[in-house]
Formats: structure tokens, sequence, C-alpha cells
């Protein structure tokens, strides 16, 4: 549980998605985002106070999307930031089968370090043995020979598995991106059994959470296809004598006359959203024949 806790805390791969999750909630407060508030001044020889001078006009314009937009945005704001949570749990459930199967490698490793490393002592003693009785004719030096040769490919065997069971070792430690020596249990105990619905793993919601932010596109498309709105408020005068202050707004409706692109930015959403739903398709029924295998 410890090599579990570590490795969740310090792996790279977990953090940056974490980081992904972070952003993505960033990004939820952008979605009202409407254009730069445009500062205008101007002057205009026809434009006459009463005072029979040209008046100077401040003005203050701000355009606004259709208001159906910036709901449609948040909605896949708020899908975004469900698809990197999933991804980061499919993170780490891959993280805790990489985890794991290096545990217990590495576990496995050192008990057959352990079976061999007695075998060897064993064929020490018996080959030291057999040797002083060869002295003595009493073994065949035949039976000697055999008994080096089985040694020295036992010996082989144990430095191939101290090879192999340093790599292990570097592995797990990378893993966890732990820097400190560190050392494990070398007891093998049997995995629980895990009592999991399929329809509850992540990897599925992901594909349902993709499908719902491709929705959230087309939506958001259609939504730029409705009118905007502009609100611009102004005040002139002039600096001469009788000067007075004249104030005005205007309330303006950008209405798209060229549906064109348009149309093809929403039927383009759509063909996207089609193409994922007929691949998310196959791909859940590849997994759904693996588990069937199981």
């Amino acid at each position: 549980q410890n090599v579990m806790d570590t490795a969740m805390k310090n792996n790279r791969k977990i953090a940056a998605a974490q980081l992904l999750v972070d952003q993505a909630i960033i990004e939820r407060k952008s979605t009202f985002e409407p254009d730069k508030t445009l500062l205008k001044l101007g002057a205009d020889q026809n434009n006459l106070a009463e005072n029979g001078y040209p008046l100077y006009v401040f003005g203050i314009e701000q355009g606004i999307d259709f208001p159906g937009l910036y709901a449609a945005r948040r909605h896949a704001f708020e899908i975004n930031i469900a698809i990197a949570e999933t991804k980061l749990k499919l993170d780490k459930y891959d993280m805790k089968k990489q985890v794991s199967i290096a545990y217990f490698h590495y576990q496995l490793l050192l008990n057959k370090l352990s079976v061999y490393s007695t075998l060897d002592s064993l064929f020490a003693v018996l080959q030291q043995k057999t040797e002083i009785q060869s002295q003595y004719e009493d073994v065949n030096y035949l039976e000697v020979l055999n008994i080096r040769a089985k040694r020295n490919q036992l010996s082989l065997r144990l430095d191939a598995l101290r090879k192999d069971t340093d790599n292990a070792y570097r592995l797990l430690q990378s893993l966890m991106n732990y820097k400190k020596d560190f050392s494990i249990s070398d007891s093998l105990k049997p995995l629980p059994h895990l009592q999991v619905s399929y329809d509850t793993f992540p990897v599925f919601q992901l594909f349902e959470f993709q499908k719902k932010h491709n929705n959230a596109l087309i939506r958001i498309e259609k939504n730029k296809a409705a009118p905007d709105f502009t609100l611009e408020y102004f005040l002139g005068t002039n600096t001469y004598d009788d000067a007075k202050y004249y104030q005005g707004f205007e309330i303006g409706v950008a209405i798209p006359l060229f549906f064109g692109s348009h149309q093809a930015n929403i039927k383009s959403a759509k063909i996207s959203s089609n193409s994922y739903e007929m691949e998310s398709e196959f791909q859940i029924g590849q997994l759904l024949n693996k588990i069937a295998e199981l």
C-alpha cells in the first residue's frame, strides 16, 4: 500500500493529468467572453449643438453574442471538466496496474533469487563433499564433473536473476518516482477478488462524455448563427459658451445574411460527431468482447 500511495503521489503522469483537470476548471471561467469594448471619440461639422458649434462625441460600444451561445459554451466547458476528470481516473487505473505488475514481478524475482541462492549453497556443499570423496575414490570423478557443470549452470542462472531483480527494482522505483532506496516484503499474497460493474468503468464513461461534448459543439455552432446584439452609449458636447451635454444610446441587432459558412460548420460538427459515435461503438464492442473472454 505504501508503494502504491507513493506512486500516486509522485508520478509525473498523474500530476500532468491533474493539471489538465485544473486547466479545464479555469477555462470554464471564460464562458462569458464578449468582444472588446470599443471607446470612440468623434467630431462632425454637420453635427452642431444649440450654440452653433460642432459636437465632440464620446462613445462606448459593446457587442454581445446571442445569450444561448454562452449557455452552450458553459455546457461544453462542464463536459470538458468531466472528460479531464475521467482521463485522470483512467491514468490512475493504468498506474495502479503498472505498479501492481511491477511490484509482484519484483516480489517473484526476490523469491526466485532466494530459492536459487539456497540451491547454490547446497550445490557448493555437495561439490566440496564429492571432491573430497573422489580423492579417496569413493565417488567417480565423472560425478564430480557433472556436479561442477550443474553448479556452473546454476551460477549463470543466479547472475541473470540478480540482473533481472535489479532491473525490476529500478522499474518500480521509476514508477514511484522515488529517489531513495527502499525494500518490500518478499511474502507473496493472492490479490483480493474485485467485484466491479463494467458499465462504471471510466473508459465507458469517457466515450459517453465525448459524445455529449460533440453534441455540445453542434449546439455552439447553431447558436453562432443566431443574431448578436450591440449596445452603445454616447455623450456629446463642446467647449464653447452655452455648451450643453447631449446623451444618447443605440441598440443594434447583427443578423447573419450569409449562412453558408455557418451551415458548413454545423454540418462539419455533425459529421465529426457521427464519425466518433461509429468509432466508439466499434471500440466499445471490442472492449466488451475482451471482457467476455476474461
